[in-house]
């Protein structure tokens, strides 16, 4: 068993084959040979402001054809190094339910607010079969919705912290990619890009998982990770480039970094593309707020907007207790909230 439990770790572990290079499946990234002169060493500083956003969703009731979920935003901000006191979130029920267009169904969501800035509730309303949210060839669960809703919440949620409160050179970063996949997505991760640029807030978004791979069909992050500790020993780094990305639905320059000296893994980072000339400061921004002892590497922001946008168990049992034989989750709904 031991011998066993060796090889399946060896498996995991890469073997010994050649690294390889970058590789990507979608036509629309041009990557770049992997070359140890990419790597550049990261000088931590905390002398700037930062913005983390997040957030969080629980499903709360299923009643006939309606879903119903607790949606909670939130941006953590730090400014030198130091947290602020004032925090900043949106949170609002999600009404996921199918509703008649001409002579099909579409999924849509309607919402009732608890506490939301004007311009953050999404306009929602997809097809079943549209290829970007179905599951291979069958039409999507109609449990995809409040996820998707979420997810364009904090584009808009992140657009309007900026509008409001950003400043030249803060650096804003999302949970998550660039990436905008979804139909309609890009409309709202566009309204944040405009205001980022006229604001001259750089945006971020770190990944804490990714499915980058070799030509080799190694793990990319995996293989970096390895070269630039060896390269770079217990210092923080950034590697640049991977790839261009062509992509209308992928404004970004990809970057890995390890970000702290004592780091167990290197994570990948996006930068608005147009807004790469300032990644080297962002990066340097971010790697000095990742020295919290529970995880040393990764940003303390966000880990704390994920704990503050988290809706915990409790929560969960209560609203369900609430909603348990109800028919009409929007009347219930309007009297919380009222």
């Amino acid at each position: 068993m031991k011998a066993l439990l060796r090889d399946v770790a060896a498996s995991l572990a890469g073997g010994d084959g050649e690294d390889g290079d970058p590789f990507f499946h979608d036509a629309g990234y041009e990557p770049f040979p992997l070359d140890d002169a990419h790597f550049q060493e990261l000088v931590p500083r905390s002398d700037g402001k930062l913005w983390f956003v997040d957030g969080g969703n629980a499903e709360l009731a299923v009643s006939g054809s309606r879903m119903v979920s607790l949606i909670r935003l939130f941006a953590y901000s730090c400014v030198n190094g130091q947290a602020e006191k004032k925090f900043r979130r949106a949170e609002f029920f999600c009404i996921a339910q199918p509703v008649r267009h001409h002579d099909t169904l579409l999924y849509a969501a309607s919402y009732v607010p608890v506490d939301v800035p004007a311009g953050v509730l999404p306009q929602l309303a997809l097809s079943p079969a549209d290829p970007t949210i179905r599951e291979g060839v069958f039409s999507a669960d109609l449990a995809v919705i409040p996820g998707i809703a979420r997810r364009f919440a904090e584009w808009l949620f992140a657009a309007h912290i900026v509008e409001r409160e950003g400043e030249a050179g803060d650096v804003l970063v999302r949970d998550g990619t660039l990436q905008a996949g979804i139909t309609g997505e890009s409309a709202a991760a566009e309204r944040l890009y405009r205001a980022a640029q006229e604001k001259q807030v750089t945006v971020a978004a770190l990944s804490k998982t990714t499915k980058l791979f070799t030509s080799t069909g190694k793990d990319l992050l995996g293989v970096l990770y390895r070269r630039g500790s060896a390269l770079h020993e217990h210092k923080p780094w950034a590697y640049h480039p991977i790839a261009d990305s062509g992509s209308p639905n992928h404004r970004a320059a990809l970057f890995a970094a390890k970000l702290h000296g004592r780091g167990q893994h290197a994570f990948r980072i996006d930068v608005l593309r147009e807004q790469a000339g300032g990644a080297e400061r962002a990066l340097a921004l971010i790697a000095g707020n990742s020295n919290d002892r529970r995880f040393l590497g990764y940003p303390f922001g966000l880990i704390a907007a994920d704990n503050y946008a988290r809706v915990t168990s409790h929560e969960k049992n209560y609203y369900r207790s609430v909603f348990a034989g109800r028919d009409d989750p929007h009347e219930l709904l309007n009297r919380l909230v009222s």
